[in-house]
């Protein structure tokens, strides 16, 4: 009597659900594997002509490579699959390969659960290795939120200046943008500011700034004239966006000032 190659059944995983090849199912059961193919065409057009069931719950069109280094087609059988080609046999193949493929995807299924479930620590020395790891999470857990409010807290002055101020659309020559930033905490006058923005490499030695900084839409550069001649000179103003940008390049100096006569050193 033909013995069954139990081995021969793999179960899988493809597309999130449990499968076995109908190769493998083909060798297991001494089937011709062209036969069974042509099998599960059948079960796949009788299950289309249903309403109510969904030919892919039990079979998957897939392929597979040959020995001859071909690739061929196959099908994909799920456990609902397997039932129903399990159902057409009879006498000890049909009990071998119902025993077999049952016991396959209950294998799997059990290795899959494992895998989802955390590993409890069996002995002391895992235990404490897995309890540094979690203070050590939660150490960097803390750090991360730490890191966040600080950013949060630098940004506020621009958070809540942008908030005021995105609203008009209007450039503002220099002496604006000097009483702008008074009004937000900053005590400068405008050939202060100017000096302190050409220290900051914002402004050429002309007051014009460089380009990169009108590449970032803080400033525009008009031309204006000069009384009682026929020539023109450049003025530079300050964008809604170069307003927010200063302002608080201005209040971060000033808190990190405030900050060092605090410690004295000032």
């Amino acid at each position: 009597m033909e013995e069954l190659m139990m081995n021969e059944l793999t179960v899988m995983e493809k597309d999130e659900r449990l499968v076995v090849s109908s190769v493998d199912v083909a060798e297991m059961t001494g089937k011709d594997h062209k036969n069974l193919m042509r099998d599960i065409k059948g079960y796949i057009s009788t299950l289309e002509d249903s309403s109510n069931l969904s030919a892919p719950n039990f079979f998957v069109e897939g392929s597979y490579v040959s020995s001859q280094n071909k690739i061929l087609p196959c099908f994909f059988l799920t456990r609902q699959g397997c039932d129903m080609v399990a159902n057409k046999m009879t006498g000890k193949k049909g009990i071998i390969f119902t025993a077999t493929y049952v016991d396959r995807f209950h294998a799997m299924e059990n290795q899959l659960k494992q895998e989802l479930q955390p590993k409890l620590p069996t002995t002391y020395k895992e235990a404490l290795l897995a309890l540094v790891e979690a203070e050590e999470e939660k150490e960097k857990l803390l750090l991360e939120n730490k890191q966040k409010d600080a950013v949060i807290e630098e940004q506020k002055p621009m958070v809540v200046y942008a908030e005021q101020t995105i609203e008009s659309d209007t450039s503002i020559d220099m002496a604006m943008m000097a009483n702008l930033a008074t009004k937000r905490g900053y005590r400068i006058g405008r050939n202060d500011l100017f000096a302190k923005l050409r220290k900051w490499e914002i402004l050429k030695d002309n007051n014009t700034p460089y380009q990169q900084f009108m590449n970032a839409g803080y400033f525009e550069v008009i031309q204006v004239p000069v009384k009682k001649t026929r020539t023109q000179v450049p003025k530079t103003l300050i964008t809604p966006k170069g307003q927010i940008y200063i302002v608080n390049r201005l209040l971060k100096e000033l808190n990190g000032l405030e900050a060092f006569k605090e410690l004295g050193l000032i």
